[in-house]
């Protein structure tokens, strides 16, 4: 089964996950794909632009122009942005469409460095063309969002262990990290990573705070 292409995401899972405003999110698939759903390779897109809108000060225009003008010139890539050759020529094509674009025509850029790509793509892995597995705190943290586990939601590297059931249970049930640990056989660090992740995404709402290794962490009194 081909995970990557499944609609997996509703607009604002998509949304909380690639950090993409829920509205800007719905314009872009409608505009590209028009389903009601966002696949994986498409959220991938997503986590791009939202990278090169930072790293390039670009607006939502210009990245899309970029988009559909690498689409126009690559036919065969559907998703250039989640593509293996993002992180090389592709990467740098798109980056100076932008640059020329702000100029106002297409005047000699600078190109963007390999560092810089590198800096975009180097929380994806790839499997043949198209990114496969997204770390979206780096690969240092051992979170990763995966479409082939637990409907492409975040889970714990290697454990498949999903995020969202780790922060109901330390949110909504109280329970401790330590408790937590125990029962999925993981460790401190990874069950405060999930929390602080899902912290991250802004899904929780209870005001509790993630201990410190060592100390006390009974659940808070309510």
């Amino acid at each position: 089964m081909d995970y990557p292409f499944l609609s997996l995401y509703s607009f604002p899972e998509a949304s909380q996950l690639s950090g993409i405003p829920p509205r800007t999110v719905r314009s872009w698939v409608s505009q590209v794909d028009q389903e009601p759903r966002v696949s994986f390779l498409r959220l991938i897109e997503l986590v791009v632009v939202a990278k090169l809108r930072k790293l390039e000060r670009a607006s939502y225009q210009e990245v899309f122009h970029a988009h559909q003008q690498i689409k126009q010139d690559e036919p065969l890539a559907r998703y250039p942005f989640a593509d293996w050759e993002f992180g090389r020529n592709m990467g740098k094509d798109v980056i100076g469409i932008i640059r020329a674009r702000r100029k106002g025509g297409p005047l000699v850029v600078p190109k963007p460095s390999q560092r810089m790509l590198e800096a975009i793509v180097e929380q994806f892995e790839y499997q043949g063309d198209f990114v496969c597995r997204w770390w979206p705190l780096g690969r240092k943290v051992r979170i990763i969002v995966d479409p082939r586990i637990h409907t492409g939601m975040p889970t714990i590297a290697g454990r498949g262990v999903a995020v969202e059931i780790i922060s109901k249970r330390f949110r909504g049930a109280c329970e401790t990290i330590d408790d937590i640990a125990q029962d999925f056989d993981l460790t401190w660090e990874q069950v405060e990573d999930a929390i602080r992740f899902s912290d991250r995404l802004g899904q929780l709402c209870w005001n509790r705070t993630v201990p410190e290794k060592g100390r006390a962490n009974a659940p808070a009194q309510r």
